[in-house]
């Protein structure tokens, strides 16, 4: 009988441990998620950055004062994911 017990006992313990492994996947593929989002805006910054320099070259003037704040864009989002990155790491331990 004792036997069973400890074979239920297992089986349970290893139902939970796999539920905790889900769990900690699922969170790990939102926080995943969350930084891919935050590079595509890098890359959307990026890319204005880049108009307006190429707008800039074009017409011969100097570079704007407005291109410090998408550089202050950039390096919120860079934040944002180096957040995401540690939650990741704690997360798998």
């Amino acid at each position: 009988m004792a036997f069973f017990q400890d074979l239920g006992k297992k089986i349970t313990e290893g139902v939970h441990e796999a539920s905790e492994k889900a769990s900690e996947m699922v969170e790990i593929t939102k926080i995943n998620s969350a930084i891919s989002k935050e590079k595509d805006a890098i890359n959307e910054a990026k890319l204005q950055i880049g108009d307006k320099v190429y707008g800039m070259f074009k017409a011969g003037t100097a570079l704007p004062e407005g291109l410090a704040e998408d550089f202050q864009n950039i390096d919120a989002h860079l934040q944002k994911i180096a957040e995401f990155e540690a939650k990741i790491a704690s997360l798998k331990g």
